[in-house]
């Protein structure tokens, strides 16, 4: 049997924190230390899941605070995944994991993976948010056709790096709508992320956190 919709789902919602391998072997193994299975899992259990061993098995990689966000968000999608006995009880479920007061509206649920990230108007705080992660070397904020908007760290050749993302970028972009691009290089590791109409670049070195940065973007978004 294949896996369920509820599974999919969640895989697909991981994948934006962490490559897609990590993404599906946390959540089976999540899932086996609920007794559940990717094929009969339903959207409570799935949220009991993602809120107790993921939450574990990420919370030692990424920030806790965006971590438990995206999470929650992710759990929320699935409520209307599902519609055997048992979905209803994902809202307690939720609520048990965290007791703090529940606000008064819910926050809107993560962006799917394909469309675009809306980030801050001002590039001083996503710069200062990124640049203090593990392994980051630099950052650069870059416009639409990949003129440097501003550089933080050290960014060689940025502004012919600024073009090759615009370009490169928009010939992928005619094949499906983007959300990032990881290249890894001879000088490391490069993320380039379209935030229209500007472009995001991310560079470091081979222990490059990835699923800290997309954590990071993904509170950054939430703060917009």
């Amino acid at each position: 049997m294949k896996p369920n919709e509820v599974y999919e789902q969640t895989r697909a919602g991981l994948s934006s924190l962490v490559p897609g391998r990590a993404a599906r072997r946390i959540l089976d193994a999540g899932l086996g230390q609920q007794r559940h299975t990717p094929e009969a899992v339903n959207a409570a259990e799935m949220t009991k899941v993602l809120l107790g061993p993921v939450y574990r098995d990420l919370s030692d990689v990424l920030p806790r605070a965006g971590l438990k966000r995206h999470l929650k968000q992710l759990a929320r999608t699935l409520r209307g995944t599902d519609a055997r006995p048992g979905t209803e009880h994902a809202d307690t479920a939720d609520r048990g994991a965290d007791t703090r007061p529940a606000p008064a509206a819910a926050p809107h649920p993560p962006a799917p993976a394909g469309r675009a990230l809306s980030l801050p108007s001002d590039p001083g705080r996503v710069l200062a948010a990124l640049a203090v992660l593990d392994g980051v070397d630099a950052v650069g904020v870059f416009d639409g056709v990949g003129g440097v908007v501003t550089v933080r760290g050290d960014l060689p050749d940025h502004a012919a790096l600024g073009r090759v993302i615009a370009a490169g970028g928009g010939l992928l972009g005619r094949h499906g709508a983007l959300r990032s691009v990881c290249v890894t290089t001879t000088h490391g590791v490069l993320v380039a992320v379209p935030v229209p109409p500007q472009w995001l670049a991310v560079t470091g070195g081979p222990d490059l956190n990835l699923g800290a940065i997309y954590a990071a973007l993904a509170a950054l978004e939430e703060e917009r």
